[in-house]
């Protein structure tokens, strides 16, 4: 993933043309608990990300600025997939807790139904710290340079529009 948070990086510093950006990506976590242990796809997710694509929950609420740091970055947000799968879309299911990776997350929310590649089974904030770092790292190496990026720009991803 440090090739995005480059590429991502690049993009901001050359082009200044962007209201918000966003950062994302996958991982594994084991689900345990409620039910029969199960191994789910998260997608780890900077606090602008459903701001950014457009999208709110249909129960509860999005991520807040700070619940990105560590510390405070135990909350989550069900898809509304495993929310009917393994937690029978009980309503009330915002402000329970999860057990993911053997840590114990607060549920937020709870997404409407949504294509994948926007959502996987739940949305958890990407640790900040972790992405500075990679940031830093990168700058020290100096391979944060705009040049060539007319030629990067294919691999920033596609491009999400608005109904």
């Amino acid at each position: 993933h440090s090739r995005a948070v480059r590429a991502l990086v690049r993009v901001s510093r050359v082009v200044n043309v962007f209201e918000q950006m966003t950062m994302s990506r996958g991982a594994a976590v084991n689900l345990t608990g409620a039910g029969e242990p199960e191994t789910i796809e998260a997608l780890l997710v900077s606090v602008s990300y459903l701001p950014t694509v457009g999208v709110t929950p249909a129960l509860g609420r999005t991520f807040l600025e700070g619940e990105d740091a560590a510390g405070h970055n135990r909350v989550a947000i069900l898809s509304d997939g495993l929310w009917r799968r393994r937690f029978g879309a009980d309503p009330r299911i915002v402000g329970r807790t999860i057990t993911l990776d053997g840590q114990s997350f607060s549920i937020l929310g709870v997404m409407r139904p949504l294509p994948a590649s926007l959502i996987r089974d739940v949305l958890l904030p990407l640790d900040m710290a972790e992405l500075r770092a990679i940031v830093q790292r990168a700058s020290e190496r100096h391979v944060l340079e705009p040049a060539g990026m007319a030629d990067q720009h294919h691999r920033i991803g596609p491009r999400l529009s608005r109904p």
